[in-house]
């Protein structure tokens, strides 16, 4: 079963449009018995069992999941929407979710220990769980402050499971609009998301209809290559419609941020770092943009930044698809043909330096040599065609070079994006020798495109946790 279908059976998108937020009694304010009930329930130091490797299909068990979960979510959302009913409208939604989080702290919720006391959540052999505790609330106005943006998490084994709403104040209440959860239940596949941003747009002009973005990643204790989750809706008075559900793999130890985008009421932009086919680094920059006109969506480009990351990207898009991102007037048959032999699974191989070809300006040649691992497949020669900034088409895929595609061209390969080197993170990137600050600004290319610090040379890389800082593997 598909990462995509998965994600499918475990999403829930809770939506009741325009629910009122119950308030609270005034007499009662405090963390419910019931909800530290039931997380202390789901301590019992007897649940635990020693995970082994990553299998999605048995994420239940490997990450320590149980049913009373889905309570503890419902319960912590229940208590927060009663204290912002009480709150009122003006409450300074900063100052809200630091007092929530305190009340949170004494009830004994966090891994941190009140009193300075130990760590909770121990790293056990470099697989650490926070079963039976919360992950601090936060409430982020959002969309010039017309809607209020709650995100919950609860541990886990190897990480949280965040949840998120949406609220509008209208008709003299706080109303939940929207809701992102994980559904967990026995015998069904659970897939945890860690959200890294909540995004929304502003109301569309004619339809005052909200799009509605999030980003996030499955996570483990071991290893950086994850499925990254995008995910867009649309809001409107009629109600909620799932417009993009997508979990493509992605290394998520590239930056320190793993996933970026943009929202406007017309487009997504999102850009992350999928795997590739080429064997010295695993992965390539990849972007989905997509345009909205109502409700329909349609992909467009850029689909990657540059001719080596376009390549690795093109031959991923399913076929016939693949033909949009081709030039006019290409050999349609030669490309399915070789399409073919690339197969499903794909393959790894040595890729050289970029070349630019002498005879058309807007042609550049990347040279990939499968010959180890897809002996079919050779040494192979792509095509691309990259009108700069980022519109990049497939020409052609050639079993030898183009006699004119010779011309050195280390700038083609400088790694570029369409964030700040500061959106990404401190390190810039994995290939880096050592973190380092970097400009707010980056280090211009053209149009909308920043080339980030130069890279270290091409090596094996060492891959650090996102989630315990000290666990480190070897890719």
């Amino acid at each position: 079963m598909g990462w995509s279908r998965l994600i499918l059976a475990g999403l829930l998108m809770g939506l009741c449009l325009e629910e009122a937020v119950a308030a609270a009694d005034p007499e009662d304010m405090s963390v419910p018995l019931s909800l530290r009930a039931t997380l202390m329930s789901l301590r019992d130091p007897g649940r635990s069992s020693k995970p082994g490797n990553f299998d999605p299909s048995d994420t239940i068990r490997l990450r320590e999941a149980d049913p009373r979960m889905m309570d503890v979510k419902h319960q912590l959302r229940d208590w927060v929407e009663a204290r912002l009913a009480a709150a009122g409208r003006d409450a300074d939604p900063a100052a809200l979710a630091r007092q929530l989080n305190a009340d949170l702290q004494a009830a004994d919720l966090f891994c941190e220990a009140q009193a300075g006391g130990p760590d909770r959540c121990p790293d056990d052999g470099g697989f650490w769980s926070g079963v039976g505790f919360l992950a601090p609330v936060r409430l982020e106005p959002v969309a010039d402050g017309a809607l209020l943006v709650l995100r919950t998490g609860i541990g886990i084994r190897c990480g949280t499971d965040d949840s998120a709403y949406a609220y509008q104040w209208r008709d003299g209440a706080r109303r939940r609009l929207w809701q992102s959860e994980q559904d967990i239940q026995l015998g069904k596949p659970y897939l945890p998301q860690t959200l890294q941003s909540v995004q929304i747009s502003a109301p569309d002009p004619a339809t005052r209809a909200r799009l509605m973005l999030t980003l996030g990643h499955q996570s483990w204790c071991s290893s950086n290559w994850y499925p990254v989750y995008i995910r867009l809706w649309q809001v409107a008075d009629s109600g909620v419609t799932s417009l993009v559900d997508e979990a493509p793999d992605a290394y998520l130890a590239r930056h320190d941020i793993p996933i970026l985008g943009r929202l406007t009421s017309t487009e997504a932009t999102v850009e992350f770092s999928a795997g590739g086919f080429d064997e010295a680094t695993l992965f390539h920059g990849a972007v989905r943009h997509y345009r909205i006109d109502g409700g329909t969506v349609t992909r467009i480009g850029p689909a990657a930044l540059t001719p080596r990351d376009f390549a690795q990207e093109w031959v991923k898009i399913a076929w016939p698809e693949a033909l949009r991102w081709a030039a006019p007037n290409v050999n349609v048959a030669n490309l399915q043909a070789w399409r073919k032999k690339w197969g499903k699974d794909g393959a790894l191989g040595e890729v050289a330096a970029t070349r630019h070809c002498r005879a058309d300006p807007e042609l550049w040649q990347v040279e990939a040599n499968f010959a180890d691992t897809a002996p079919d497949l050779g040494q192979t020669y792509f095509l691309v065609r990259w009108r700069k900034p980022d519109r990049l088409q497939m020409v052609d895929i050639l079993s030898a070079p183009r006699a004119d595609c010779d011309e050195a061209d280390e700038a083609a390969d400088r790694e570029r994006s369409l964030f700040t080197p500061r959106e990404w993170g401190t390190r810039s990137s994995v290939l880096d020798k050592k973190p380092r600050p970097v400009s707010q600004a980056g280090l211009p290319c053209s149009g909308k495109a920043y080339c980030l610090p130069a890279m270290a040379p091409r090596r094996r890389r060492r891959a650090f946790s996102l989630m315990k800082p000290s666990a480190s593997f070897w890719l």
